[in-house]
């Protein structure tokens, strides 16, 4: 394992009014749905580290007064995936690259940083220019001791914990921006590296989450596995057959920490669902992968339904399964923008 003493983890622009942009200013889509997850996962892992690593957090200023980034305004803040703790080295820039001032790179040369993980946003932006000037500067670069030659200093980009925007009224998707943007950077500005790796690297154990099972009886197995596996396109994991008077079959799939148990219990009718509000809620954030599910669901003769929420309205569909339960297919990732209430 690394010597984390000389290890730090840069956090470059991950503020509200970045992260949750609404596509007026920055683009039209974003890459990465899991960024936020992914961001939150690497603080946690670097700061439960004993060696304590350090963590330093980039803020932008904008001198542009429309943007979301100017000072006044609230979403310059960090967002809650990524704020910082006292303990915390904090810098501010006005600038794409957080080089251009001179404290941060006099900071790593007096804690004798050797060793940089960079994240944040966005990678075709000033991530990216923030890490070519390290490189240009030969951040990290150090003095061995022993034999008294000059060590490179190593920079890494962890590429799911970045994201980009699509371009040119999306002429070029947000994928394609982040992909060719991490591409432009490896190897002759940084290596390039994925968040298990690092995770890896610094020796955290992720703990193993438990996993969820959603149970209920019903009177038809049958259609109901028409429904959830030919329409939601889940799998069917596991089955039973008059375990103690009961018949059983669970959907989901292998890589989920959830899935779905239904019931029937032999001789025994049981109702259709008691509200319009017992619901099941599957977010999908690329389109047409949205439009393939509601198309399955539909197919299977799955109904659709007006939904008593009206938020589910605006960006979802809303369907019975066969027992009268509702399934929202929403098109949109979660957590989604602070205090939407959902």
């Amino acid at each position: 394992m690394t010597d984390l003493a000389h290890t730090a983890l840069i956090l470059v622009d991950s503020q509200i009014g970045v992260v949750d942009a609404d596509g007026t200013f920055y683009g039209t889509s974003r890459s990465n749905h899991s960024y936020e997850h992914n961001i939150s996962t690497l603080l946690s892992a670097f700061r439960s580290i004993q060696a304590k690593p350090h963590i330093i957090h980039i803020y932008h200023s904008s001198l542009n007064p429309s943007s979301p980034l100017a000072p006044l305004k609230p979403s310059v803040s960090f967002h809650s995936s990524s704020l910082p703790l006292p303990s915390e080295r904090v810098f501010a820039k006005t600038t794409n690259s957080a080089f251009i001032t001179p404290d941060l790179g006099e900071y790593i040369k007096e804690k004798e940083i050797w060793e940089i993980y960079f994240v944040g946003l966005s990678v075709d932006l000033c991530l990216g220019s923030t890490i070519r000037h390290a490189s240009d500067l030969k951040t990290g670069d150090h003095v061995d001791d022993a034999e008294g030659k000059v060590v490179p200093g190593k920079l890494y980009l962890v590429e799911d914990a970045t994201a980009a925007w699509a371009k040119n009224n999306g002429k070029f998707d947000a994928e394609t921006t982040h992909g060719v943007s991490v591409e432009s950077l490896c190897p002759e500005f940084a290596e390039v590296v994925r968040m298990e790796e690092v995770l890896k690297r610094i020796g955290f154990e992720r703990p193993v989450p438990p996993t969820l099972r959603i149970a209920r009886p019903t009177n038809s197995l049958e259609a109901l596995t028409a429904f959830y596996v030919n329409g939601l396109g889940l799998q069917q994991l596991s089955s039973f057959k008059d375990h103690t008077s009961f018949d059983g079959v669970m959907f989901g799939h292998p890589d989920y920490q959830w899935h779905l148990e239904f019931t029937h219990q032999h001789g025994v009718t049981v109702d259709r669902a008691p509200s319009k509000e017992h619901l099941l809620v599957f977010y999908e954030p690329k389109r047409a992968q949205w439009d393939k599910m509601v198309e399955r669901v539909e197919k299977v003769g799955g109904v659709r339904v007006k939904s008593e929420n009206p938020w589910w309205e605006a960006n979802g569909v809303t369907f019975e399964d066969p027992d009268g339960y509702r399934i929202v297919l929403y098109n949109g990732s979660w957590p989604t923008r602070p205090n939407s209430g959902v």
